[in-house]
């Protein structure tokens, strides 16, 4: 009976407990009620919603600035470096074109010097020809007819060797100067220039100097020697200005300009 007593006593102290739990603490508040009026809604407390943050900078705005910025130095650094890059590479260009300039002279002049050292002085099929008997101007006049015929190898073969059985007739610069003109007509210029050059050291003298310098000049034009070729021609014109070479001269020299 005292256990079934205490059982009891020990439920109705938990229910209460339990009870005291729930029981809000505040008493509400009790608003008279008219006879007339219809009842108030009983009043309840409401707790205003915190105000929102006013800020401009956020954790992910913040960043976000942070990234624009950093861009922007990087975008004006590599500005700044393509500029001074694209300078330096035009002044490479220009560099490049002026040293090709020279190259390009350079290799000229080389061809040209090779081409000399490269041309016989005596055409090799010439040495099998058998010289005309006769005095030098028999010699010399059945070699200019074989030229202008076109037997220019045949007639070639007989000046040498008149030049060399009478290197001091009178036809000699003749000769010379028929040697020239018939290695400038088989195409040979390096050569035809050897043999004008030799006729004006040779015999200062000749008849043949105006239209040797004019031949000179005009062939080094022929080969991109514009500079030596103008000192032929003004020469020409400034010595033997009465000439018809040296009006052919003055003309060249107006194309030079």
């Amino acid at each position: 009976m005292k256990t079934t007593y205490f059982l009891a006593l020990i439920t109705l102290l938990v229910v209460s407990s339990a009870y005291a739990e729930t029981t809000p603490t505040t008493t509400p508040t009790i608003v008279p009620v008219s006879s007339s009026a219809e009842p108030a809604a009983p009043a309840t407390t409401t707790t205003p919603p915190a105000a929102a943050t006013n800020t401009n900078c956020n954790v992910t705005n913040c960043a976000n600035a942070s990234d624009v910025s950093k861009l922007k130095k990087d975008i004006s650094y590599l500005k700044r470096k393509l500029k001074t890059q694209t300078a330096a590479l035009n002044n490479l260009k220009a560099t490049n074109a002026e040293l090709t300039k020279k190259l390009t002279k350079l290799s000229k002049k080389a061809i040209v010097a090779a081409e000399v050292k490269k041309s016989p002085a005596i055409i090799p099929e010439l040495k099998k020809l058998t010289p005309v008997i006769g005095d030098d101007k028999t010699r010399y006049q059945a070699a200019l007819a074989a030229f202008k015929q076109g037997g220019i190898n045949r007639a070639t073969g007989e000046f040498q060797a008149l030049l060399k059985s009478s290197p001091k007739s009178s036809y000699a610069d003749n000769a010379q100067f028929w040697i020239a003109e018939g290695l400038l007509r088989k195409g040979d210029k390096v050569a035809a220039l050897k043999a004008f050059d030799q006729l004006t050291q040779r015999y200062p003298n000749s008849e043949k100097i105006p239209e040797s310098l004019y031949k000179l000049g005009s062939v080094l034009m022929t080969i991109h020697q514009k500079s030596k070729a103008k000192e032929y021609l003004q020469y020409l014109v400034a010595y033997y200005p009465k000439t018809s070479s040296a009006k052919l001269a003055s003309q060249k020299l107006k194309q030079l300009k």
